[in-house]
């Protein structure tokens, strides 16, 4: 009996191990392969079996399909440049380097930290002896540092094995990089804070407090983020259309500036959610929170009507002058549309997704109850 308890897989691995295995399923998967433990190698071919499957399935739970579609076509397209590369391969390679690094972030990245009872917010510490999660721009800050770091290792392996496989330096590395990297922390940032799998059927009032004022954060960093952008967006438009020399890209120039500032006045005035007031009861709290989420729902359904379309205008005008007047430059004014239709598809997709999961949190709230 004694041998059995003291009979524990040598430190070293096991430390190995607990790093390799993904944080959400480390406990279980560790106390399992522990438990099982007869010799270090039948322990290693343990681990072997076990830690595929276990990156699969939490893969399964974290892999956002219409955010990552999003994101590989911005940084083939936007960051890339895989439409001006001597072949698409050369821009797809560092895409999907991206694209996997990030998955896996997702698949590693732990629960906050928090105490008995109550869930901290991210940043927050949660009590006295008990880490505080990173912050959401640490995070997205770590991930994007990560992918870019891969991505420049990769081009140096592509270097010395693959030359004709290397991104354009100008153009990709010493000016789509950057300026994607800029772009990938702000969507990353934007969508920290979402969780999924099972909740709860009771919560404490500090818990649904707790989850009430994270998700009036994510709410008020994402339209931060979105108000920012669309700033940016009429700073640049007034730049091209100062520099613009032909009235049709001066046209294009104001009516973008105006759907974006459509898209402002709109996060302001519609999307913006009011704070849940102090001193509510369990009842009131349930039923102002399930009213925020429903807000949520509606803009996310809504979103090609008040958010795609009012920014779409000017790419499609621009588009059809372009045909009618200078037919030479007509395919690469449709391929612009094109390009814009599908990132307009994609926010869509994602918009779409989020609705279903904020549509099912509405449902469990219908039969939480209050926990003492």
């Amino acid at each position: 009996m004694d041998r059995k308890v003291d009979a524990r897989p040598p430190a070293l691995i096991e430390r190995i191990v607990q790093r390799l295995v993904p944080a959400a399923s480390r406990e279980h998967v560790l106390g399992d392969l522990c438990e099982r433990y007869r010799s270090p190698p039948q322990y290693l071919r343990d681990v072997l079996r076990t830690l595929p499957l276990i990156i699969a399935s939490r893969l399964r739970r974290t892999f956002n399909a219409p955010l990552m579609g999003f994101l590989a076509f911005v940084l083939w397209y936007g960051v890339f440049y895989g439409n001006l590369q001597r072949s698409w391969l050369v821009a797809t390679l560092p895409t999907m380097i991206c694209i996997a690094v990030l998955a896996l972030r997702d698949v590693y990245r732990g629960p906050a930290p928090s105490p008995p009872g109550v869930r901290a917010a991210p940043g927050v510490p949660a009590a006295p002896g008990v880490p505080s999660a990173p912050s959401p721009a640490r995070r997205a800050a770590v991930d994007l540092m990560v992918a870019a770091a891969c991505v420049l290792l990769a081009q140096v392996a592509l270097a010395h094995s693959a030359p004709q496989l290397l991104l354009s330096q100008w153009r990709a590395l010493r000016v789509g990089l950057p300026l994607g990297a800029i772009t990938l922390f702000f969507i990353r940032l934007q969508g920290a804070g979402a969780t999924g799998g099972p909740q709860p059927r009771a919560l404490s009032m500090a818990e649904l407090t707790s989850e009430v004022r994270r998700f009036e954060a994510a709410c008020r960093r994402a339209n931060r983020i979105e108000i920012g952008a669309g700033w940016a967006l009429i700073a640049c438009c007034g730049l091209f259309a100062w520099s613009a020399a032909t009235s049709i890209a001066t046209a294009t120039c104001a009516l973008t500036a105006a759907g974006a500032l459509f898209v402002i006045w709109f996060l302001r005035r519609h999307v913006q959610l009011a704070p849940m007031p102090e001193g509510l009861s369990f009842s009131q709290s349930l039923a102002f929170y399930r009213d925020s989420l429903a807000r949520k729902v509606l803009h996310a359904r809504t979103l090609l009507v008040w958010y795609v379309l009012p920014l779409a205008v000017g790419p499609a005008v621009f588009a059809v002058a372009t045909v009618r007047k200078a037919p030479s430059h007509a395919t690469a004014a449709v391929k612009a549309l094109a390009a814009f239709v599908v990132i307009g598809a994609l926010l869509a997709g994602v918009a779409a997704r989020a609705a279903r999961g904020l549509a099912r949190r509405i449902d469990e709230l219908e039969t939480l109850t209050e926990r003492a």
